[in-house]
């Protein structure tokens, strides 16, 4: 796909949905979830790092409308920019053969979560 020229006007956008975002919130569900970057001898980002990924995802999508990495999901519209840190999803691919669905965590694993969040002083 073509890379798009970038303007003045979307490089401030993409300056603007970075400083809204909270990385904070995320390294503390990263924390809480034990979710690390790197595979197997993973670690925990940085806030500046995160603001990198992040703003690196902004730009490739601004050129194919949709880019992901690390939990974080980027998408323009064609006007505006959109972030996300996304813990869990779905699709509705169905296989032909259809594998057994892992049992969901118990409830009070998400309700330790967001405790264990709104503790952090990140």
């Amino acid at each position: 796909m073509k890379k798009k020229k970038m303007t003045k006007s979307i490089r401030t956008k993409i300056e603007l949905v970075i400083r809204r975002f909270d990385f904070s919130k995320v390294k503390g569900a990263m924390l809480a979830l034990e979710w690390t970057w790197g595979g197997d001898n993973g670690r925990y980002p940085d806030k500046d790092e995160m603001m990198s990924i992040a703003e690196e995802l902004l730009e490739s999508s601004y050129s194919s409308g949709y880019s992901a990495t690390g939990g974080f999901e980027a998408r323009y519209s064609g006007r505006e920019f959109y972030l996300n840190f996304v813990v869990e999803g779905t699709d509705s691919y169905v296989e032909e053969e259809a594998e057994e669905k892992p049992e969901k965590p118990e409830k009070v694993l998400v309700n330790k979560t967001v405790n264990a969040i709104n503790s952090l002083d990140v």
